[in-house]
């Protein structure tokens, strides 16, 4: 206590504004720590934001790519259509023709039962049946062409698929 009595008051209020001080700046550098640390915390997360900002922007270029590729699948199912509608065509000529051929052999074994005349008219027949076979094969060529247009409008629609997964595999 003696040495309490020695010091003044202006003596012990500059000790405690040294203390004061003291702890301020205690509490200074643990500030100055703990920004330290969260700056650090804050660096490496703006570094894995402008990580996935990349790649991102490169998933962002494959979906360029992508509707490319979905137009094209869209011209190849239009091709699709228009085949199925040539052969569709193309089955009711061939069934006009059957019900042709059916009419000129009927027409024929009438026809060939008889006189010249009726064999003139078996010849007519065979003509009209020799013209309807024709159109058969006509019917039939186109049928094999409309075909093997859909195999290859299903290879390439084939393809476009496989190249659009392998695409968006890409896609994070």
């Amino acid at each position: 206590m003696s040495f309490l009595s020695t010091l003044s008051a202006p003596k012990i209020i500059t000790v405690l504004c040294l203390l004061g001080l003291g702890a301020n700046g205690l509490v200074q550098v643990g500030l100055q720590r703990d920004m330290a640390v969260k700056a650090q915390q804050l660096k490496s997360q703006l570094t894995q934001a402008q990580s996935l900002s990349g790649q991102m922007g490169s998933g962002l270029a494959g979906l360029t790519t992508l509707q490319a590729s979905t137009q094209q699948m869209n011209s190849t199912l239009q091709q699709v259509r228009n085949t199925t509608v040539d052969m569709n065509n193309g089955l009711a000529a061939l069934e006009q023709t059957v019900s042709g051929i059916k009419g000129s052999v009927t027409n024929l074994a009438n026809s060939t039962q008889g006189s010249k005349v009726q064999v003139e008219a078996a010849a007519a027949s065979a003509r009209q049946l020799l013209n309807s076979l024709n159109q058969i094969m006509q019917t039939n060529t186109n049928l094999i062409s409309n075909l093997n247009q859909m195999v290859q409008d299903q290879q390439a629609m084939n393809q476009d698929l496989q190249t659009m997964n392998q695409k968006t595999r890409l896609l994070p």
